[in-house]
């Protein structure tokens, strides 16, 4: 438990090195919004209940990891977002549309620095400085993990700029794990299938993870979640969620399928939320692993999200 503790905190203590980050900016048919204009902003700092079992600093900035044992808005949309989800504004979607979110690590003085979001090959986040910085630094994901996408639709009679997330939640898109024939080691996708801390990937630059408003999704006004689950043999699950304010015009009828709740889904005992510390480091992938956070909408249907191990 020492060693567990010692290790929790020195995953959480610097808020901007490049392993910790937000999703803070949402591009709908391939057209990159503002930071944080449809995003649910968050407090920083804020104070999460102290819990030594999972970080034992309860003071924590906006790009520290999240944690099943924080507050329970904390883990569905980011830490204290319910206080700035009046003044977010809501993205108007079409059912079928294209979306995609960009994590990034600045803080709040540098969103109005256009170098660090006019950036080449349409992305979303880099680090632009022309002729002081002739490469653009892209902003990666270095742990191994699945990053998933999750809609809450909004009770009827309840205005999106006030609804909590307590409802349920159905995942609709993972960017998960592959396995390579010609790779020792599992493919995380988010990371690009980078072996260290700060390597630069297989590809040199971070995927990008586009995904899809299922054409099925009934009409109304959604949360949409975006979340990276670094789980790890050593220390607490780390979560990295940002939620954005979305109204989805469909010709669908009926509901949403059953999905899950946050942040029960991420109970330590629930599927994919602890796993070995071979898997935490992405050394190998456990042999009985789930993706975390229930069951994925097709559109059609529930299916069990599991990785696909068959090599490529």
């Amino acid at each position: 438990m020492v060693r567990a503790l010692h290790l929790a905190a020195l995953a959480a203590t610097t808020s901007l090195v490049q392993g910790h980050f937000r999703f803070v900016r949402i591009a709908h048919n391939g057209v990159w919004q503002k930071p944080l204009q449809y995003i649910r902003n968050v407090t920083d700092p804020f104070y999460e209940p102290f819990n030594p079992a999972f970080d034992p600093r309860p003071n924590r900035s906006m790009t520290d990891p999240t944690y099943y044992g924080d507050a329970p808005n904390s883990v569905r949309c980011g830490r204290d977002n319910l206080n700035h989800a009046p003044t977010t504004e809501v993205l108007k979607v079409k059912a079928g549309d294209t979306l995609e979110f960009v994590n990034a690590n600045t803080g709040y003085e540098q969103f109005e620095d256009k170098r660090f979001w006019e950036c080449e090959d349409g992305r979303g986040y880099c680090s632009n400085f022309g002729e002081q910085s002739p490469q653009q630094y892209w902003m990666r994901i270095v742990h191994p993990g699945p990053v998933q996408m999750y809609l809450s639709a909004v009770p009827a009679g309840q205005d999106i700029g006030h609804y909590d997330g307590s409802g349920e939640w159905v995942k609709i898109k993972t960017f998960g794990v592959e396995i390579h024939k010609d790779m020792k080691k599992p493919y995380w996708l988010p990371n690009n299938g980078t072996d260290d801390g700060y390597g630069s990937g297989t590809q040199g630059l971070p995927v990008r993870m586009p995904f899809k408003i299922p054409t099925q999704t009934p009409p109304g006004s959604y949360l949409l979640r975006v979340d990276m689950v670094y789980a790890n043999g050593d220390y607490a699950t780390q979560l990295y969620p940002s939620c954005a304010q979305i109204l989805v015009e469909s010709s669908a009828t009926g509901a949403l399928p059953k999905g899950v709740k946050f942040p029960e889904a991420y109970e330590p005992s629930q599927p994919g939320v602890t796993v070995s510390w071979p898997q935490g480091v992405g050394i190998e992938l456990d042999s009985n692993y789930t993706y975390p956070g229930g069951d994925l909408w097709t559109g059609e249907k529930l299916v069990v999200d599991t990785p696909d191990r068959t090599p490529i």
